[in-house]
């Protein structure tokens, strides 16, 4: 059971959802914790980095302050900054008037700077309060992986402040994506440490281990042996 499971028993008025759509919606899920997470804890990173007293407090007093903490990266960065939507009829909002097919930005990113929801919106206040940040969305299109992202994010900033506690990040070598359109990421965040004890396996056996479980569950085999057999109409 599960969110795959849960998408090929769909049933849309007595039948299965369309394979493409399917599909679409299989690449949204694997796919959107990976540039989205691992963007907000780029920018976090650096953020720490730059103000290594908050580094300090949030490692001295993660138990309590983690869960803010994330709460307010995730407003002060937000890595999915907005979304398209067209108009599928004339309408107006607020005064201003819409055709249908025009496209419309909805910027989660202007919602979480707005002034009058947030104090001192343009400041990350690691400890806020009431922070109803916009950055999973909202409504019946809110990310359905808010919650692994947040697990999967604490996990990795934790790793770092306990393994590499002393990480400077290389101001001239960091490099941001130069257009912003649905994730605001890092193409290369190089940074400097000291490095831990090394715990468990090394990368060597790590890799031999990995080939041993690819071999014994043959998951290197072909997906089809009659390659004839292969064709989507």
């Amino acid at each position: 059971p599960g969110l795959v499971n849960a998408l090929l028993q769909l049933r849309i008025e007595g039948e299965p959802a369309p394979d493409l759509e399917i599909l679409g919606n299989l690449g949204l899920i694997i796919g959107g914790g990976f540039d989205t997470t691992t963007a907000l804890t780029a920018h976090s990173l650096e953020w720490l980095s730059d103000h290594p007293d908050q580094r300090e407090l949030l490692s001295r007093e993660r138990d309590t302050l983690l869960n803010p903490a994330t709460e307010e990266f995730l407003r002060f960065f937000t890595p999915a900054p907005g979304d398209g939507r067209t108009f599928s009829e004339d309408v107006e909002v607020e005064g201003t008037r819409f055709k249908e097919g025009e496209r419309l930005w909805i910027s989660w990113a202007m919602a979480n700077r707005d002034p009058a929801v947030f104090d001192s919106p343009a400041e990350l206040i690691m400890d806020r309060k009431g922070n109803r940040h916009f950055s999973f969305g909202i409504g019946v299109h809110r990310c359905v992986g808010s919650n692994v992202a947040r697990t999967v994010f604490k996990s990795m900033l934790t790793a770092v402040l306990e393994r590499m506690p002393d990480y400077a990040c290389d101001p001239e070598g960091t490099e941001h994506y130069e257009t912003i359109g649905v994730i605001q990421g890092m193409k290369h965040l190089p940074a400097t440490f000291t490095p831990s004890k090394a715990l468990g396996p090394g990368l060597d056996e790590t890799l031999k281990n990995l080939q041993r479980i690819c071999d014994d569950q043959e998951l290197a085999r072909p997906i089809t042996e009659r390659k004839e057999a292969a064709v989507i109409d």
